[in-house]
């Protein structure tokens, strides 16, 4: 009953480890994001010719996302501690035109070109 007990508890953890090893290993592909912009703001019907279309609008919110990830990308390849890291990176999702991301993305990019 022992043995019985013991080889069936190993099968079990195999089979386990298996299963555990393989969930690991697989990736799943991520959702892609439809960007989404109003069709017509508040602004549109008091002055139309001020308001940009949806199709412009939707143009700048992807340059900005192009924009964002190029900086992300580019903090990320800097060689500093993980802490001020995060905190750059922080910055970068409440404002990304912040004077100490600016300044120490474009220190990073002239130490690269010397």
């Amino acid at each position: 009953m022992k043995k019985l007990l013991t080889i069936l508890s190993t099968f079990g953890l195999l089979l386990l480890n298996g299963f555990l090893s393989t969930a690991q290993t697989t990736t799943f592909p991520e959702p892609k994001k439809e960007l989404i912009v109003q069709r017509a703001t508040a602004m549109e019907q008091f002055e139309p010719e001020m308001v940009l279309s949806a199709e412009e609008r939707l143009q700048l919110k992807k340059e900005r996302l192009v924009f964002r990830k190029k900086q992300r990308n580019t903090i990320d390849t800097l060689q500093i501690s993980d802490r001020k890291k995060k905190k750059l990176l922080e910055l970068l999702n409440k404002n990304p035109h912040a004077n100490l991301l600016v300044k120490t993305v474009n220190t990073h990019i002239k130490d690269k070109e010397e």
